[in-house]
């Protein structure tokens, strides 16, 4: 399945061990990862705008989950960027799933939203168990 995965990276940074996990997760149960290109740069401490400017990077997501069978976003840290991309797979019928750290007061424009699959977790462990539900 081609997965299109989704996590602040301008704003507030998110839990890495988290990032890395749900990636490596993905990658093992045989998933293209269409977001690979944002897991190296941010791991790698890159800002996005030294290697392609705003709207290069714009057409190439959008492209990326133009392509993708759902979406995955990590909604524990607020950022405009994944609620745009989750608003896109909604209208374009892409299947979203959204996990956030338990105890995070989340927008209810995401809890409220039934066209989203949310996952509330403890940590990492926790996280992959439920994941597998589903992928």
């Amino acid at each position: 399945m081609n997965v299109y995965f989704a996590f602040s990276i301008r704003g507030e940074k998110p839990d890495k061990n988290i990032i890395n996990g749900v990636y490596e997760f993905l990658i093992n149960r045989g998933h293209k990862v269409m977001t690979e290109f944002n897991i190296k740069v941010e791991n790698k401490n890159i800002l996005l705008n030294d290697v392609l400017n705003e709207e290069d990077i714009f057409k190439r997501d959008i492209d990326a989950l133009e392509k993708s069978d759902c979406l995955i976003a990590d909604v524990t840290n607020p950022s405009l960027g994944v609620g745009y991309e989750i608003a896109h797979a909604i209208n374009k019928n892409i299947k979203v799933y959204a996990f956030v750290k338990k105890g995070v007061n989340l927008s209810c424009m995401i809890k409220g939203n039934r066209e989203i699959t949310l996952i509330e977790y403890e940590n990492l462990e926790d996280l992959l168990n439920q994941l597998k539900k589903y992928f």
